[in-house]
This record gives structure tokens, C-alpha cells and sequence, in this order.
């Protein structure tokens, strides 16, 4: 199965999200901040990220900057789960969007749907 980073400053939806990726066989790391997700970038490679826009610190759109200019997270996939409208994404930051609140059907299929994309 996959590595997945989760990027969520609400322990509930990332306790959620950890669940249903877990119970699907996949390997889970959470983090709550943009910043921890670039330390946990630099020290692991994930298959998906999972990234929150609202983030305390830097954004999510901040983090998905940097990943792509540190060539960090080559092989990784990038879901944003957020409450942001996906025509607030700033040009130039192409990802998959899962719009919160979401239902486990929905997350899952978005997972599934992210995982079958090449790499970003």
C-alpha cells in the first residue's frame, strides 16, 4: 500500500483521515503544520500528501511552493483537503482537491484517485 503524509491542524479530521487510510492498509504519518511537514519531506519519502490550506505558519500553498522548488516530494502525489474553494489556488499550483466536509466514500475515492495519478 501507500505512505501517506497528513498535513492537518485539526487533531479530529486528521485522527479521521488517519483512520480510514489505516484500515485501507496504508502507512500514516500526521503532522500540524506546514513547517512540520517540510521537516518530515526532508526526512521520509510519501506517496501521497495530504495538505490542509489553512495551516498556522505557512499555508499549504506555501508548503506546495516549496516542495516544488526544493524538488522535495518528486514521487509524491498531492491532495488538498481544505474548505478553500479550488478557485483560490493560486496559478501555477495544479492539484487534486477534496472539499471538506467530506464523507468516507468521498475520501476514499479521492485517495484512490490521487494514488493513480503520476507523480507530481
Amino acid at each position: 500500500m501507500a505512505s501517506v503524509l497528513i498535513v492537518e491542524d485539526d487533531r479530529d479530521t486528521a485522527r479521521l483521515m488517519g483512520h480510514w487510510l489505516m484500515e485501507e492498509g496504508h502507512d500514516v504519518v500526521t503532522v500540524m503544520t506546514g513547517e512540520g511537514s517540510l521537516e518530515a519531506l526532508r526526512e521520509a519519502t510519501f506517496d501521497l500528501i495530504l495538505l490542509d490550506v489553512r495551516l498556522p505558519g505557512i499555508s499549504g500553498y506555501e508548503v506546495l511552493r516549496k516542495i516544488r522548488s526544493e524538488s522535495l516530494a518528486t514521487n509524491s502525489r498531492v491532495l488538498f483537503a481544505t474548505i478553500t474553494d479550488d478557485d483560490d489556488m493560486p496559478a501555477g499550483l495544479s492539484a487534486l482537491s477534496l472539499p471538506k466536509p467530506f464523507t468516507r466514500d468521498g475520501f476514499q475515492d479521492a485517495v484512490r484517485r490521487a494514488l493513480a495519478r503520476p507523480p507530481a
